[in-house]
């Protein structure tokens, strides 16, 4: 993939954005390290370069999930800054290998806590008004939680539980680390989100694998189902 192909779209009420599948590229840098592109280490990424380059991107939102790297923005100049970086990333894959590096353990496997989350999801639910069919916090809202396993098949028994509660479980294919995603709609209190949490590291443990991160689906739909490289376990 090159700078080309990282398309800026206008955007409805955000002025520009851009949308990029971090799975569409860079691959094996990743998987040497048994972790999944998300869009949220992407993210990360760009943010980590613009601050070592001094790259102004103030303007620039950021609104990544585990299948899709996003960024909004009214000024047109800071997103060609983005695609800018994104392709000096891809293109050189020794750069790339440089700032993952540079990303602690904590950038690539923490997640929020349920009040920071939920403070968090109140914004981002103002914001995206206009796409999220007027949800509010006390509705159910589509969340995503992402596990990698060390055995294939131990992703597989974890999928069997997760369905069994509820989940639509997704297992990325091809992956070293053979990840997983469940994803279901929950009412977005703090002790919602806790137990589900403890739920999946509870799972994690048992499976000897390592729970990465959740995440909300603000437009409610989930993009796996387009995705070659993620397959719906039922």
């Amino acid at each position: 993939m090159n700078e080309q192909n990282i398309k800026i779209v206008s955007e409805r009420n955000f002025g520009f954005a851009i949308y990029f599948d971090p799975f569409d590229c860079s691959i094996q840098v990743f998987e040497k390290r048994g972790l999944n592109p998300s869009g949220q280490i992407w993210e990360q990424l760009v943010e980590k370069y613009c601050l070592e380059y001094d790259i102004n991107i103030n303007d620039v939102e950021f609104d990544s999930e585990s299948d899709e790297f996003v960024a909004y923005s009214k000024n047109k100049k800071e997103l060609q800054k983005i695609t800018q970086t994104l392709s000096d990333l891809i293109e050189n894959e020794i750069l790339l290998d440089d700032f993952l590096d540079q990303l602690s353990n904590d950038d690539l496997s923490s997640f929020q806590t349920p009040e920071v989350f939920i403070s968090n999801l109140e914004m981002n639910l103002d914001a995206f008004a206009y796409t999220n069919h007027n949800l509010t916090i006390n509705d159910p809202i589509e969340i995503e939680f992402q596990l990698g396993f060390q055995k294939h098949e131990d992703a597989l028994k974890t999928c069997s539980i997760t369905n069994k509660k509820g989940f639509k479980s997704y297992l990325g294919q091809d992956y070293e680390n053979h990840p997983i995603i469940a994803t279901k709609k929950i009412i977005p209190t703090i002790q919602n989100i806790q137990t589900e949490i403890t739920f999946f590291l509870e799972l994690a443990k048992k499976f000897n694998g390592k729970f990465e991160s959740y995440i909300a689906n603000f437009q409610q739909l989930s993009q796996l189902d387009k995705l070659d490289h993620w397959k719906r376990i039922e």
